[in-house]
């Protein structure tokens, strides 16, 4: 006998297995307790600065932590305080976040019927709120931190200008750069004025050799001798008071005379006009040491001074950046945080979960037919 004549001869017996099973599925089903379910699903909302585009991945952590947000205790229980709801009478909210989406599904299943989506909808509006006082927070932190950068830069600022204003006193550039003026001014007024000295005992020693070639061209002075001493002078320097005493006398050439007269001239010219000029050129080699000294200590002394400012100029500019950052930081961090918002509120749900008595008593039909029927095969001969 086939399986299938053998199963037809036992129709009454599988009949009352299905009769059976989709009595006990149909009446479990009705007497089970009911259960209701809302869901509220929320939307991340892509940051307003984001630059466009698939510029956020919402599977990364940043943006499926919100489900740590949404299922909060803190929440819940603040929700069952605002509904009156005693502890522990409404489960957790359970948080679901599809893949590669930007929505997170909270749904909170009770036997609450009317009190129900109220929960779950109060949670979802608490996350939105917690988000955007988290959002305000960070931003006011961003805030914070430039500004306390900038106050710190204002105090280095501060610091470098009193450094500038110490190396300005300490180092008196405006007073140095006068006197090396001056100094400069002597110098030169020095090398004229050895310049001229110099001029002048040259041309002193030229009218010397002039006066010396013509003093030596006139003829030798003829030497007379006379019995009689006219003077009075010579008759004193005569050893005896003799009368006969000879004095011998030079001829008188008044050209050489006049020559000689100038040439010692010239010479006593001469030996001022050098010692004017050894003196201007001391005077001179002591203002090129000083203007030498003086040059030096200005370059050391701007060598700090421009160090200072161009220190001074790259502060300044981090200031001013430092400044427009400061102004746009809070504007700059909200628009930069992730956002929640509502997408599909719950509502009051209109059938319990789990299978209907209809369904649940073919179900019940179902298995009790197939377990009847493995048994009548099981007693085949």
């Amino acid at each position: 006998m086939t399986p299938l004549a053998h199963l037809g001869r036992s129709w009454s017996l599988l009949a009352g297995a299905a009769l059976c099973g989709a009595l006990v599925g149909a009446g479990g089903a009705a007497l089970a307790p009911k259960s209701w379910k809302a869901t509220h699903t929320l939307v991340v909302l892509e940051p307003r600065l984001a630059g466009g585009g698939a510029s956020v991945d919402y599977n990364l952590t940043s943006v499926r932590s919100y489900a740590a947000l949404l299922a909060s205790p803190a929440l819940a229980e603040t929700c069952r305080a605002t509904l009156a709801h005693p502890a522990g009478s409404l489960p957790p909210v359970k948080v679901r976040v599809p893949e590669s989406t930007r929505t997170l599904e909270c749904s909170v299943q009770a036997a609450d019927r009317t009190n129900v989506a109220a929960f779950v909808n109060c949670v979802a509006g608490r996350a939105i709120e917690e988000n955007r006082r988290l959002n305000r927070d960070l931003a006011q932190a961003a805030v914070a931190e430039v500004a306390a950068a900038r106050d710190a830069l204002r105090k280095e600022i501060a610091e470098v200008q009193d450094q500038l204003a110490l190396v300005r006193r300490e180092e008196g550039l405006e007073r140095k750069r006068a006197e090396m003026k001056a100094a400069g001014e002597d110098i030169t007024a020095w090398t004229a004025t050895a310049r001229e000295a110099l001029r002048r005992r040259e041309e002193a020693e030229a009218r010397t050799r002039s006066l010396s070639a013509a003093a030596q061209a006139r003829p030798a002075r003829r030497r007379l001798s006379s019995f009689l001493a006219a003077a009075p002078e010579e008759r004193a320097a005569l050893p005896e008071r003799d009368e006969r005493s000879t004095v011998v006398r030079e001829e008188a050439d008044p050209v050489r005379d006049l020559a000689e007269k100038g040439r010692a001239e010239s010479d006593a010219d001469a030996a001022a006009a050098g010692a004017a000029a050894r003196a201007a050129s001391e005077n001179r080699a002591r203002g090129m040491r000083r203007f030498g000294q003086l040059e030096s200590e200005i370059v050391h002394g701007e060598a700090r001074f421009n160090a200072l400012v161009r220190r001074l100029d790259g502060l300044s500019a981090s200031q001013a950046e430092l400044e427009r950052r400061f102004s746009l930081a809070m504007v700059d961090a909200l628009s930069r945080a992730l956002g929640l918002a509502t997408f599909s509120p719950a509502v009051t749900p209109d059938r319990p979960v789990g299978p209907s008595p209809l369904l649940a008593g073919g179900a019940g039909a179902l298995l009790a037919t197939s377990l009847c029927g493995l048994f009548v095969l099981s007693r085949m001969e």
